[in-house]
Parts: C-alpha cells; sequence; structure tokens
C-alpha cells in the first residue's frame, strides 16, 4: 500500500497515452485523463487517512428463481478500511421478492451482529472478505416469466455513510426452457 508513480522515458509525439490503475478483481479503478505523456509524471496517492471502505460484487449478477424453492446469489464484501474490524448492515429495501442472507456454507442465517437491528455481515477484519449468500424466493402469485432486479445495499457499522451496492437480476424460468444471458 503505498503511491504509484508512472512515468514514460520516451513516447512518440504521435502517441498519446492513457494511464489508469485497476483494483486486483477489476471492479473498480482510477483513470488519468489522457495525452501527451512526454516530461510528465502521474501520481497516484494512497490515502493515508484512516477511513472505513468497502467493495462488493456479486459472484453470479443474474439467475432463475423456481415457483417452489429458492436461487442464492453470492456476494463477495471485502473491508478496504484502514480502521481495522468491520461488520456490513445488508438491506434490501424496496425488494417485491422475499431476500434472507446466509453464510456461504448455506445453512447458517447471518443475524444482527453489532445490536443496531440490522442484519450484517459479522465481523471482517480490515484487508479480507466474506462471500455471503442472499437468498431470493419467488413471492407469492409469481408466475413463468415474472422478472425482478433489486439492489442489495451494504453499509459499513464504523461509518454508516461508506456503502456499497451490488445489483441482482432473477426471472422465473419455463420448466421446458432455461436460457438465460447477462449482457
Amino acid at each position: 500500500k503505498g503511491d504509484i508513480v508512472i512515468q514514460h522515458q520516451s513516447v512518440p509525439s504521435e502517441f498519446d497515452a492513457m494511464v489508469a490503475i485497476e483494483g486486483i478483481n477489476g471492479y473498480e479503478g482510477l483513470q488519468y485523463p489522457f495525452g501527451p505523456m512526454v516530461g510528465r509524471v502521474v501520481r497516484f496517492v494512497y490515502p493515508t487517512t484512516p477511513a472505513a471502505r468497502v467493495l462488493a460484487y456479486p459472484l453470479q449478477p443474474g439467475g432463475f428463481v423456481p415457483l417452489r424453492g429458492y436461487k442464492d446469489f453470492p456476494i463477495v464484501v471485502v473491508n478496504q478500511g484502514t480502521l481495522g474490524t468491520d461488520r456490513y448492515d445488508l438491506t434490501a429495501a424496496g425488494s417485491a421478492w422475499p431476500v434472507t442472507y446466509y453464510a456461504l456454507n448455506d445453512s447458517t442465517p447471518l443475524t444482527d451482529t453489532d445490536g443496531n437491528s440490522l442484519i450484517d455481515t459479522g465481523p471482517v477484519s480490515a484487508g479480507s472478505s466474506i462471500t455471503l449468500l442472499a437468498r431470493y424466493r419467488a413471492p407469492a402469485g409469481a408466475v413463468v416469466g415474472d422478472r425482478h432486479s433489486h439492489q442489495v445495499q451494504i453499509a459499513s457499522s464504523l461509518n454508516n455513510s461508506v456503502t456499497a451496492s451490488v445489483e441482482l437480476e432473477m426471472t422465473i424460468p419455463a420448466g421446458f426452457a432455461n436460457v438465460f444471458t447477462v449482457s
């Protein structure tokens, strides 16, 4: 963890360069405006002020939810903060489809571990991640072809203004034709 300095020794005058850095999983990045790079030094500065941070992404952003069953969507939550161990509250406000959260072992429901009345991830140490399951069921009265798009909100317990969201897409398939694409 430190600053990243980029300087081209030489670049032909007819070329422009683009400089960017990306997180290890490709879900986050930062781009420096492109243009002639000769004589320029680009410095990406690592933040030194202690802060809560979170990154979240789905391992599978879309899928089928059977009429009489459920679909688990794995979500990775990463504590990128520098304040130490954090817990991340999970909310699914406005979801018309019932959702519950489970540990990756598929049998342990997540609970409120910090006493704020919101289900959370449990403790996640700085620099670590946890994979949880968002389990969706089709609502009463749902029929084949119904679809739902929903965002799971993830908020730091150390600083609830630090948030991430994960968008999930789901549909109820016909029993004889299971084709689904995410573009």
